[in-house]
């Protein structure tokens, strides 16, 4: 069969064109970008409360090396950070000056002079303050420019909650406390050197110093109590003691206070001497609080005036179980007179709340 000429030249003419087709699919098919995503994307706000103001520190771990000039950017309809200056920073050595946002979501801050942000290094991207929305869960979707071309490579998505309220107030009421306890003390001193306590006689209501036997003349007698106080006042405490009257027998005859009727000053207390008529009554205590002369504790002694309290006990902290002592101390001669000697001690200790 003899084939037309025209029709060999239109099929030649058709292949080449079917070529050149093909050629030209191969020469513009589209340059694909590969996008990458951001992982372990938070953002911390320092309050989630609506209506008040509060930085956002986004962080994240790169997925992409970034080039000398970068781009982050932030979307979201919700937050307004437009004019803001953000700061940029990261791990490994990452740096970069983060610049202004623009005016309004998405809101594109450059990042210049960026160095040594690899991909797997940790970026931080804090935003300034800026007023919270109403209360509700948003969405921001942070993207990364490595080159600054306008391609944001990489990106994820990141959830923050705006509360009504994202404070609890905490109370609790601590109630004062005191106690304020007086035992007997029948071994050992007063205090450090100081005069032996009576092994019997002394209760925690009661001293007698005859415990059943006359008294010897020039022999000083002593019978401690211990005082214990346990209180939470920011002052700390103070303890009192007062006499009634001078010890008195029943014919009102009286044995003087220390030192023979004539009582050492406040914080002029004396080490204990013999009475030179008569007899005297006298005390010392074992704390050497601020401003007392019973230093030495146990050998200072100090007498009552009248009815008038002295301090034997302070403390200006908070105390449990703080514990001293007090001895009182008796000594009598040949001339006082017979009888049985009564008075009544009266302690008062309190809190400086």
């Amino acid at each position: 069969m003899r084939i037309a000429r025209n029709t060999l030249l239109n099929a030649s003419i058709l292949s080449l064109v079917l070529l050149i087709g093909l050629s030209n699919i191969s020469l513009f098919t589209p340059k694909t970008a590969n996008a990458a995503t951001l992982t372990a994307v938070t953002d911390v706000m320092s309050r989630q409360k609506t209506g008040i103001t509060s930085t956002h520190t986004f962080t994240f771990t790169l997925a992409s090396t970034l080039g000398s000039t970068s781009r982050v950017r932030l979307t979201s309809a919700n937050f307004s950070w437009g004019s803001l200056t953000p700061t940029f920073s990261g791990t490994g050595g990452c740096t970069g000056t983060a610049g202004v946002f623009n005016g309004a979501s998405p809101f594109v801050s450059s990042i210049t002079s960026v160095s040594s942000c690899d991909a797997a290094d940790v970026v931080t991207f804090t935003v300034p303050t800026s007023t919270n929305p109403a209360a509700a869960t948003y969405t921001v979707t942070v993207e990364t420019d490595a080159n600054n071309d306008g391609t944001y490579e990489d990106s994820s998505n990141v959830a923050v909650a705006v509360l009504t309220e994202d404070q609890v107030t905490v109370s609790a009421s601590i109630g004062a406390t005191f106690t304020f306890a007086v035992t007997a003390k029948t071994s050992g001193t007063v205090g450090s050197g100081g005069d032996t306590c009576e092994t019997s006689g002394t209760t925690a209501t009661a001293i007698n110093f005859n415990n059943g036997v006359n008294l010897s003349t020039a022999n000083q007698y002593t019978h401690c109590q211990t005082l214990t106080v346990s209180t939470n006042a920011t002052g700390g405490f103070k303890t009192l003691v007062k006499q009634s009257a001078n010890l008195t027998n029943g014919t009102a005859n009286t044995i003087n206070s220390y030192d023979d009727g004539t009582p050492p000053a406040v914080n002029s207390e004396t080490t204990w001497t013999s009475p030179t008529s008569k007899g005297h009554f006298g005390f010392a205590a074992s704390d050497t609080f601020t401003s007392s002369s019973f230093s030495t504790v146990g050998t200072f002694f100090a007498g009552f005036t009248g009815t008038t309290s002295y301090k034997i006990q302070e403390e200006t902290v908070p105390v449990t179980a703080f514990a001293s002592n007090v001895g009182y101390s008796l000594e009598i001669n040949a001339t006082q007179e017979p009888g049985t000697y009564t008075n009544t001690l009266t302690y008062t200790s309190y809190g400086v709340f």
